[in-house]
């Protein structure tokens, strides 16, 4: 009887382990769904705010042709002149549109692009009209907004100049769609940190190293980490095929 009684007592216990580990495992996938809704909530307001950005900025320039083309009509080269570099100013800080004939490529880099001029970084992008076929545009727009997040948040000046710097190089190569994004550094980020965690307890760098490695391995593709000429290096090779 006592036997039965412990034997029961210890399944007793085992189920409500079970129970308490999905339990765990439930509230988790739930965190993670609410993290993902959010940030994608995010990305569309910050996507619809671009277009009202755009808008606008076809709207203003309309209204900047006119007062050039005034200032022209009455002679006054000079502040037709000072007028123009004023406004070119102005859009080189605001915004810079980068067309890649990709629309979702698009949106996501000049949300990052606008991002990293509002903080001072000298950006160089040169963007090859891929299509990431392969990919679903949510696991697209989560790798590059993360590379570009990871840059933006780790670009620091090299000794001698004044800006930080990133570049971006979107290409096809030896049956890759290539992402690199690379960012200045002052000093090693692998020497002190080679698993890149993050100084956040329990997170990785950035926005999610692991979340970039995860969604490159769905599709069988690779990713590369590594530091050339003072520049921190991330590398996403998705095949074409």
């Amino acid at each position: 009887m006592m036997r039965n009684r412990e034997s029961r007592r210890r399944i007793g216990e085992e189920r409500f382990n079970e129970l308490l580990a999905e339990k765990m495992e439930w509230e988790y996938r739930f965190q993670e769904l609410e993290s993902s809704y959010r940030h994608e909530r995010e990305q569309r307001e910050e996507i619809l705010r671009l277009h009202e950005n755009t808008r606008r900025l076809k709207h203003d320039m309309k209204n900047h042709i006119m007062m050039v083309t005034t200032y022209l009509q009455e002679n006054q080269v000079e502040e037709a002149k000072g007028y123009l570099s004023h406004v070119l100013d102005e859009l080189n800080h605001i915004y810079t549109y980068v067309e890649t004939g990709n629309s979702v490529m698009n949106y996501v880099l000049n949300w990052k692009l606008e991002a990293a001029y509002a903080r001072g970084l000298c950006v160089r992008a040169e963007i090859e009209n891929l299509a990431f076929g392969k990919m679903d545009s949510v696991d697209f727009v989560s790798l590059l907004s993360n590379l570009l997040d990871n840059a933006i948040e780790g670009a620091v000046a090299r000794e001698g100049e004044e800006e930080p710097e990133i570049v971006v190089k979107i290409a096809l190569r030896r049956g890759y769609e290539t992402i690199q994004v690379k960012n200045s550094i002052a000093r090693s980020v692998l020497e002190k940190n080679p698993q890149l965690k993050s100084e956040k307890a329990g997170e990785e760098h950035g926005y999610g190293v692991g979340q970039i490695r995860q969604i490159i391995g769905k599709y069988g593709g690779e990713c590369q980490f590594f530091e050339k000429d003072e520049m921190f290096c991330a590398v996403a090779l998705i095949p074409s095929e």
